[in-house]
């Protein structure tokens, strides 16, 4: 079977390192790992940010880094919701959306935009500077911006960290749904456990200058390689994360 995401690559970023070894056949993808471990350059480097790839990344076959040069962000067709969401702050929400948008045109892209912010219940924040947004509003404005173009690769950095309660729950299975979307791959980095239940896929877990992969939840539930995913699994398996 077809990995749908093959790396062996060191991965460069200032002067941190990152040894990635993965052959993954069945997503969604989900990174976890300590604080600063790379996670997040992990996500950049297949968003085709200033990341230094040494080796080859393949994504359901095709070669992304072993070309020169490397294939474009734009030709990857990724989705990618950063930490914080980065929303330009020049733009108001509409204008964001639609800066992701695959359309032609300028009407076009904010017909598309329009849409996809009615879609998720967003209309009535179309108009409003990003400036005005609480962070959770920003971080669900950021999701539609990265779900407009209908990604083939979908990135995802901690997509509910500034969400509260209530809105985390809804959000989680918007994320949920988006993740497992027909023709897609998700890759998703997260620090809260009830996001691997309700994600399902595989677990990578990056850690000490490496990613690799674990498994199921299932697996990693009954045999945790280290003591950071022992921890994040814990409320997990004393049946506290409802």
């Amino acid at each position: 079977m077809r990995a749908d995401l093959d790396i062996d690559a060191r991965l460069r970023a200032g002067r941190f390192e990152l040894d990635v070894r993965l052959s993954i056949s069945q997503g969604p993808v989900l990174l976890v790992g300590p604080n600063g471990s790379g996670k997040s350059t992990l996500l950049r480097a297949l968003a085709g940010g200033p990341v230094t790839v040494e080796g080859h990344v393949r994504v359901r076959g095709r070669n992304w880094t072993g070309t020169s040069p490397p294939l474009s962000p734009e030709a990857r067709k990724v989705g990618y919701l950063p930490q914080g969401g980065a929303l330009f702050p020049h733009l108001d929400v509409l204008g964001n959306v639609a800066y992701g948008s695959p359309g032609a045109d300028r009407a076009t892209r904010r017909a598309q935009a329009r849409a996809a912010l009615e879609a998720e219940g967003l209309a009535h924040l179309a108009n409003r500077s990003t400036r005005r947004l609480s962070g959770g509003e920003r971080q669900r404005i950021a999701l539609v911006r990265a779900l407009v173009r209908a990604p083939a690769l979908l990135l995802l950095d901690e997509p509910l960290a500034a969400l509260d309660v209530s809105a985390r729950r809804a959000t989680r299975t918007r994320i949920a749904a988006a993740l497992l979307a027909d023709g897609r791959l998700g890759v998703a980095a997260t620090h809260d456990p009830r996001d691997l239940r309700a994600w399902g896929g595989t677990l990578v877990l990056v850690e000490d200058g490496r990613a690799q992969a674990i498994g199921t939840l299932e697996d990693a539930l009954s045999a945790s390689p280290s003591d950071f995913l022992n921890e994040l699994l814990s409320p997990l398996r004393e049946g506290a994360t409802r």
